[in-house]
């Protein structure tokens, strides 16, 4: 099960990626949800990985505020992720 302070995300804010470390001792799938400040998905996954890169430096990206939404089984973690970019 992943909780709050097992998350960490480096570099925040990014311009071109950020390292997901998740910490769970649950074998289930994850759900790494991206949404923009409306609210739309701008990325989705399912991983079992427990440590994950975001690649941000796409153009499908805008600078700005997002919420990271992680969710395994019934456990959902959301964190803030800032995306800057030139």
């Amino acid at each position: 099960m992943i909780k709050k302070n097992t998350v960490k995300l480096h570099p925040n804010p990014t311009s071109d990626f950020t390292k997901i470390d998740l910490q769970s001792a649950s074998e289930a799938s994850i759900d790494i949800i991206l949404l923009n400040l409306k609210g739309d998905i701008v990325f989705q996954k399912n991983t079992f990985d427990k440590i994950f890169i975001l690649n941000v430096s796409s153009n499908k990206f805008n600078s700005g505020i997002y919420t990271l939404v992680i969710r395994q089984a019934d456990n959902i973690i959301k964190e803030q992720l800032e995306i800057l970019k030139d």
